[in-house]
């Protein structure tokens, strides 16, 4: 091969996990690029929260050898900075998935419906590098009945809702335990209107956007995917990107941290993004066909000398 190609949303991080998981990978496999006489590019990356001393060794070595970098957000490119590495000359375009072909995407449902559909995503939001196992169980449960406080207003309200699944691997156990909760309160997901399929590939958890009307969630590509079909999101932000993602698009004011999560607050953006969706709609769509246009941009930075 003539060129080695890294992309990835939380590509620079070691959340959830240690030197030698994402940030020793990504440094293994530029070197031996490079040793095979490859270019390396990084294109539309992500970074996310870097602990430890050694994994930011790995990642400014990784970017360094590469002769071209460009970053989903602003925040992505001072964050690497704030790690030591300079991104000075490097860029910025949106995130990859707005070049997304249509043909990919699935259509809208046009039939009009009896109730509003939410689509509720749900993520195991614990950080192994910020607390101890007490503290994090203590604030995954916090967030959990909170995330039970907001289902139980939707569904006297008489709204449908649709689980979404972010994260095969670390959302299905949080899927569940958020069920078994509602139970416990007396909310059964076949009396309550709650749709919980699962979804394992990207086609799936796509077409079970397609059915909602808005989306509320933590997990980047819930929101992410939810506004490239042309759908409002509400962000419970873990982490920045979420915040960067929803202020590009101008619904800046409808997102909140999820370690401070106030429900009252939630429900308040809720109903306000709602009463203004007809409103929103026009402007994600115009930002999205500007983003797909930045990013034919992109492409032509990258690969125009191949």
């Amino acid at each position: 091969t003539e060129l080695v190609v890294m992309t990835g949303t939380g590509m620079l991080t070691d959340y959830s996990t240690s030197a030698f998981g994402f940030p020793y990978d990504v440094f293994k496999w530029t070197v031996a690029a490079r040793l095979a006489g490859c270019k390396v590019r990084f294109v539309g990356i992500g970074v996310g929260p870097i602990y430890g001393r050694l994994s930011r060794l790995f990642i400014r070595r990784a970017l360094s050898l590469a002769d071209c970098r460009s970053y989903r957000d602003e925040f992505s490119k001072n964050r690497i900075a704030k790690a030591g590495f300079d991104s000075s000359k490097d860029f910025v375009f949106p995130d990859l998935v707005f070049s997304l072909s249509k043909s990919s995407l699935p259509p809208r449902p046009n039939r009009r419906r009896q109730k509003v559909v939410i689509g509720l995503g749900v993520m195991d939001h614990r950080d192994i590098h910020i607390a101890t196992l007490e503290e994090q169980e203590a604030s995954y449960s916090s967030y959990l009945d909170k995330m039970c406080d907001f289902v139980c207003w939707l569904v006297n309200n008489g709204y449908a809702i649709r689980i979404l699944q972010g994260d095969v691997k670390y959302d299905t156990l949080t899927r569940a335990d958020l069920k078994a909760r509602l139970e416990q309160r007396g909310v059964h997901y076949d009396q309550a209107e709650i749709c919980d399929d699962g979804s394992s590939t990207v086609e799936e958890l796509l077409e079970q956007i397609a059915q909602v009307d808005i989306v509320v969630s933590p997990r980047f590509h819930n929101l992410l995917l939810a506004l490239m079909l042309n759908i409002p999101a509400v962000s419970i932000s873990y982490d920045p990107k979420n915040d960067a993602l929803l202020e590009g698009m101008g619904l800046g004011k409808y997102r909140q941290a999820l370690t401070d999560l106030d429900v009252q607050k939630l429900i308040e953006q809720f109903v306000d993004l709602e009463a203004r969706i007809d409103e929103v709609k026009p402007m994600i769509t115009k930002t999205v066909i500007e983003y797909r246009s930045l990013l034919e941009k992109e492409y032509d930075l990258v690969f125009g000398d191949m």
